[in-house]
């Protein structure tokens, strides 16, 4: 009876000892969280024309900008305002207006234009880049050029000519019929300037 008592203990000593050593070596796995990594990536993007580099300009900001302006006189008495012409920047455009408008963002060169109004010409074409009138303009990256048209009423003009027919024996000339406009003398084929949208009245001295 002793020994079946202790060959028991023994057992139980020997499984709760195993058990113990077994609790030491138990692997215990934990999960922390793993905190986001933000990466901040710059491309340097040349399709405006730069040559720029990551390296050589990593923060560069590109502000091309090519304005095109109109400006119109009218002093022949001209009703025509600045959104009657289409400005052209090659083959960009843009309703005209005495503030400047944006045409393109492009860096480049570019022929200068504009459509046709009848009763104007075009008096200038200057660029804030350049000397004196020009025909195009070249615009380079990170550069801001206005380019100004300015257009002017033509003044009308006006010829009062005379025929005379003597086919029953008349002699007589034009000179014989002075001419005359809004009660002026005005020779006859002479030009006389005018102004646009006004009313004129041309008459003659009668002869019976």
């Amino acid at each position: 009876m002793s020994n079946k008592l202790t060959i028991t203990l023994r057992f139980i000593f020997s499984a709760a000892l195993f058990i113990l050593i077994a609790g030491l070596f138990t692997t215990t796995t934990v999960q922390s969280a793993v905190k986001p990594v933000h990466t901040v990536s710059m491309n340097v993007v040349n399709d405006n024309g730069g040559t720029s580099d990551l390296e050589s300009s990593p923060l560069s900001v590109n502000v091309t900008s090519l304005l095109l302006a109109k400006n119109v006189t009218n002093d022949n008495g001209g009703t025509a305002g600045a959104s009657a012409w289409t400005l052209y920047a090659g083959t960009n455009s843009v309703t005209g207006s005495e503030t400047p408008v944006e045409v393109t963002s492009v860096a480049g060169t570019y022929a200068l234009s504009e459509s046709t109004v009848a009763g104007y010409s075009l008096t200038s074409l200057t660029c804030d880049n350049a000397v004196g009138e020009v025909t195009e303009v070249t615009v380079g990256t990170d550069e801001t050029v206005t380019c100004t048209f300015v257009n002017d009423d033509i003044a009308p003009k006006l010829t009062l000519r005379k025929t005379v027919i003597n086919l029953d024996g008349g002699t007589l000339t034009q000179a014989n019929f002075p001419s005359f406009l809004n009660g002026s003398p005005l020779a006859w084929d002479t030009q006389a300037t005018l102004t646009a949208n006004v009313v004129y009245t041309a008459s003659e001295t009668s002869i019976v």
